[in-house]
């Protein structure tokens, strides 16, 4: 039996199609607490917000978490480059895929819908552009710890790459993309600058663990990132700031192809949650 963690319309229709494919699914409404929930037993959530992530954390058993595609989802509407669906990724007992997965023939046919709008480009090695991706509330409130506080990533970070860089030869640009809310910050752009733009002249992108990393490696951005994302095996790593200790040395593996094709294996169309794919899976 899987127990359907259920929050708002949107969500809870991509997680009733999962749960259904399950014989003695159930479903709980009573968030953000949830107390009917048996935490001896699986759960299926989308995110962690609304109380979702609480639950995650007490589990002891296993967790199915739906979140927004790895690439070519549009949030909660059909994708505007794959079929005309909904895409949603999928983890077991993480948020996402942190290493590199292998792949069974039936994983590699279904993925092949993807492969005409995937373009690996070769790698950066200039550029004086250095970008960061703020973190929400939600990331802050799930992974902050008695011993280190999400709320200051950001500014730490920020400040470890600055000292590090200060005795580099020529300018830095240092350019931060906040999340929607107005948090104050040191360093801001307007939300309408689009990441291509600022991709064009990056020496290195810094994300907690955003998807936009994965769009970076793509373009062929080095990228700095906390040991929880999802491109951890394509990218320098560490706890919280330390991830930028080697800002200096940027990596630049030759496996983005094996990587991708490991994401998109991961995140399934609103049919292949429907018909069982991605139980199965």
């Amino acid at each position: 039996m899987i127990q359907g963690l259920l929050t708002r319309p949107k969500t809870d229709e991509i997680v009733s199609a999962f749960v259904e494919n399950v014989a003695g699914g159930t479903f709980h409404t009573d968030g953000p607490k949830f107390k009917s929930v048996d935490l001896n037993k699986p759960i299926a959530c989308f995110g962690v917000l609304r109380g979702t992530g609480e639950i995650i954390k007490k589990a002891k058993s296993d967790v199915y978490y739906f979140d927004h595609a790895y690439k070519f989802g549009n949030r909660h509407m059909n994708s505007k480059q794959i079929i005309g669906e909904r895409i949603y990724r999928l983890t077991k007992n993480w948020q996402h895929i942190v290493t590199i997965k292998k792949l069974t023939d039936k994983d590699k046919n279904r993925i092949e819908k993807y492969k005409p709008f995937i373009n690996i480009k070769p790698w950066k090695k200039s550029g004086r552009d250095i970008i960061f991706c703020d973190i929400s509330p939600y990331v802050w409130d799930y992974y902050t710890t008695k011993h280190y506080s999400m709320k200051h990533w950001y500014n730490q970070t920020l400040g470890r790459v600055k000292h590090l860089c200060n005795n580099r030869l020529g300018p830095w640009n240092y350019i931060g993309r906040p999340k929607p809310l107005p948090y104050s910050r040191e360093v801001s752009v307007g939300k309408s600058t689009p990441l291509y733009v600022h991709l064009r002249h990056a020496y290195a992108i810094v994300t907690f663990q955003s998807t936009i990393g994965i769009t970076a490696l793509l373009e062929g951005v080095p990228h700095f990132c906390d040991v929880t994302s999802m491109c951890a095996p394509v990218s320098r790593t560490g706890r919280g700031e330390s991830s930028v200790s080697k800002i200096k040395d940027p990596f630049y593996p030759d496996n983005r192809k094996e990587w991708i094709d490991s994401l998109l294996a991961n995140q399934f169309t609103m049919s292949e949650i429907r018909n069982g794919t991605a139980w199965e899976h």
